[in-house]
C-alpha cells in the first residue's frame, strides 16, 4: 500500500523543534526564530499548531461529527517523532482558547468570549 504522507526537506526542522521544545529550556517563539534563521519558514500561530498536530507522531485526528467524538488513529504514514517526544512537548505547549474556556468552566462569573 502506497503511504499519502512522505516527509519534505522541512522534516528535519520539524524534528529540531519537538526535541527542542520537549526540553522546555527556551520559549517556544526562540525557537522557532532560531529554526527559521537555518531555512524553515513557519508563522508563529502555524508552528503552535503544528506541535499540537498528532499527525507528526504518527496519528491522525478525527474530528467529532455528529453523534461520533472525536477519534486519534493511528495513521500508515511513518511519524517523524516519537509519541513520547509528541507527549513531553505537550505539557510545553500554553493552553489553546478552547482548553483555557474548559478550565474556567466552572468558575460562577465566567463569560463566554474569553480574551
Amino acid at each position: 500500500m502506497s503511504k499519502l504522507i512522505h516527509p519534505n526537506e522541512y522534516a528535519p526542522f520539524v524534528q529540531e523543534a519537538f526535541k527542542e521544545v520537549a526540553k522546555d529550556i527556551l520559549p517556544m517563539d526562540h525557537i522557532r526564530k532560531s529554526l527559521k534563521k537555518s531555512g524553515f519558514k513557519c508563522a508563529k500561530q502555524t508552528f503552535y499548531n503544528m506541535l499540537r498536530n498528532p499527525i507528526y507522531c504518527g496519528q491522525i485526528r478525527i474530528e467529532a461529527h455528529r453523534d461520533e467524538p472525536e477519534e486519534i488513529v493511528t495513521g500508515l504514514h511513518e511519524p517523524l517523532v516519537p509519541k513520547d517526544l509528541f507527549g513531553e512537548c505537550s505539557t510545553s505547549l500554553p493552553a489553546t482558547r478552547k482548553q483555557h474556556q474548559r478550565e474556567l468552566s466552572h468558575l460562577p462569573l465566567t463569560c463566554s468570549t474569553w480574551i
